[in-house]
């Protein structure tokens, strides 16, 4: 087991790979600060605290972070035969002068007028989303052809652990903002643009090189699962899943544990902010501060870990994090304690560390450099696809409406939800173990066929 000191130290880096490394740590510092005000806890509190969200509201602004992705393939398509760092510096501008228009919003919070502020609340995040599925589609392939494969997931624990260290301390500052004062939303707003401005000027100056690739050491001695040859230069999203299952079984289970979670979402806010009736400043530290104060603190532990082993092998063992928080919620509900939903959080928050890691560059382990985008566009895509149906599916699970006449009534489930959704990510983790034997099957037999 590696010492806490060296899980901190920086993989060996040289040439391009280092320059890119030094950039991207500006980078990570200043423009998550940004997103950390695009993100569902945060936006969720000052849709609660101001406009009185409504419950398909609350959904609405969870799914918002996710159904984003959907324009994932959109923009990978549109990034074929461009400069790839012009075009992510493009929409990064994009995001920050959209990240001021937060700051223009009416405050008007009841009648007519304040529906339709809460409304334009919800449009401006989700314009923001959209642009931000391109980034973190086509941030990857900067990983991707910048950072060997030995060394990928602890260069981008590292840079991960800057870019959540610069979300939770902008989410702690916003939150102690809104406990004085709900309006200074507006300049919580300004100064995560202009913060970003920063990152995105650093940004760039990268410049994408093809590192020299080494077979990469695993724990297990295995090697990385071997891509098929394409049937054609550029495959659509069906025909990549019909001529890669494996990837295809990860991508399915992947669907299941992120349902889990997202149909926790929208009912989590509900819960802390109207039903345990939580402050602006508590509602946020429970609801974003600490969850994403834990993931930085675990994600020196994931990175190496991820260098060393399959991400199906990684999400086996890692998903049992999910299942406990998620529980830890569940429990919390039944008895109406904030205090046990904050364990539950900070739990998430620990699981929300690895599964980020894994998210982002798990991929890498199905495919080759070349064709990393596409797989990226795809994986993305899926998970924009399931945010936009959780987070409404949930919060109708829960409370039996979402306050809208177009969608039945039905009998909620009420705090059970949180068990129904640590049940989903427990299949979905047994899920990653089955998929984990039929890799090894599959390079077994591929090594008996070797002369």
């Amino acid at each position: 087991m590696p010492s806490p000191g060296s899980l901190l130290q920086r993989p060996t880096l040289s040439g391009a790979s280092l320059a890119s490394y030094r950039r991207e740590r500006v980078r990570e510092l200043s423009f998550p600060a940004g997103v950390a005000l695009v993100e569902g806890g945060f936006v969720g509190v000052v849709a609660e605290q101001l406009y009185g969200a409504t419950p398909i509201a609350v959904a609405a602004i969870t799914a918002a972070p996710m159904a984003g992705n959907l324009s994932s393939l959109l923009w990978a398509r549109l990034a074929e035969g461009r400069a790839k760092i012009r075009f992510l510096t493009a929409l990064q501008t994009c995001f920050a002068v959209v990240l001021a228009g937060f700051a223009l919003l009416p405050g008007a919070r009841d009648g007519a007028d304040g529906a339709s502020a809460l409304w334009l609340l919800v449009t401006t995040m989700v314009v923001s989303r959209l642009l931000l599925g391109g980034v973190v589609t086509l941030r990857s392939l900067v990983w991707t052809h910048n950072y060997p494969r030995a060394t990928r997931a602890r260069v981008t624990a590292r840079l991960s652990l800057l870019t959540i260290s610069s979300m939770t301390a902008m989410s702690l500052v916003a939150g102690a903002a809104l406990e004085l004062h709900p309006d200074a939303f507006r300049l919580v707003y300004l100064a995560g643009t202009a913060i970003s401005a920063l990152g995105i000027a650093v940004f760039a100056r990268i410049r994408l090189a093809e590192v020299e690739e080494e077979p990469p050491e695993r724990g297990s001695g295995e090697p990385p699962t071997p891509a098929p040859a394409p049937t054609r230069p550029t495959p659509g999203a069906i025909a990549l899943l019909r001529g890669d299952p494996h990837y295809a079984r990860y991508l399915g289970w992947q669907f299941l544990l992120g349902v889990s979670n997202m149909i926790a979402e929208a009912p989590v806010i509900w819960l802390v902010s109207r039903e345990l009736a939580a402050s602006p400043g508590v509602g946020v530290l429970t609801l974003q501060g600490l969850p994403l104060a834990l993931s930085a603190l675990s994600l020196p532990l994931w990175g190496p870990y991820l260098d060393r082993v399959h991400v199906a092998r990684f999400r086996a063992r890692h998903g049992w994090l999910w299942v406990a928080g998620q529980a830890l919620v569940w429990l919390g509900a039944l008895n109406q304690s904030l205090v046990a939903v904050a364990i539950g959080r900070a739990v998430f928050g620990v699981a929300r560390g690895g599964g980020l890691l894994a998210w982002q560059i798990g991929h890498n382990d199905f495919t080759t450099p070349e064709r990393a985008n596409l797989y990226m566009g795809v994986h993305v895509t899926l998970t924009g696809l399931r945010g936009v149906l959780a987070p409404a599916l949930g919060m109708v699970v829960y409370l039996g409406t979402v306050g809208s006449d177009w969608v039945p009534e039905i009998e909620g489930l009420g705090a059970h939800l949180f068990l129904v959704s640590a049940i989903f990510s427990g299949v979905a983790t047994v899920g990653f173990g089955h998929l984990e034997r039929r890799l090894g099957a599959a390079r077994d037999a591929q090594r008996h066929r070797e002369p």
